[in-house]
Formats: structure tokens, sequence, C-alpha cells
């Protein structure tokens, strides 16, 4: 479990995550071409960027992880 909780964005990933949903929050602001409700998509890259972990990152290396640890074994399947 505590793979799951480090931290997994590099430096150079957070600050491309908090540049880009400011900037995207900052239009939606100031120019209202924008609909308001990509401010909801522009705060993960924010939330994400100051917490330094990304959860989709960490699910998938989870689930990575476990598919990894189990042995895959054909089995045959018999019809009739």
């Amino acid at each position: 479990m505590n793979e799951f909780l480090k931290e997994n964005l590099s430096a150079v990933e957070v600050g491309i995550r908090f540049l880009s949903g400011a900037l995207l929050l900052a239009v939606i602001m100031i120019n209202g071409i924008v609909p308001v409700w990509f401010a909801l998509i522009a705060v993960y890259p924010v939330i994400t960027a100051i917490m330094v972990w990304d959860p989709v990152y960490a699910g998938v290396r989870l689930l990575r992880l476990n598919v990894a640890s189990k042995p895959h074994k054909m089995k045959a399947i018999t019809v009739g």
C-alpha cells in the first residue's frame, strides 16, 4: 500500500500541470468564450501538481504490479 501513496510526478511534470491548469483557469475567468465547466477539468492538474501525486498513475502502477505478480496459466476449454 505504501507504493500506492508515494509521490509519482517529476518536477517537470508538476510544473507543466500547474501552469497548464492555471492558464486554463485564467482563460475561463477572463474570457467568456470557454465554457465554465472546463474549470472542473482545469482543477485536476492543479490539485495533482500541488499533491505531487496522480491517482490515475498510481492506479495503473498498482494494476501492473498485481498483474505482474500473478502467474498466468493457460487452461484448456472443453466444448460439448
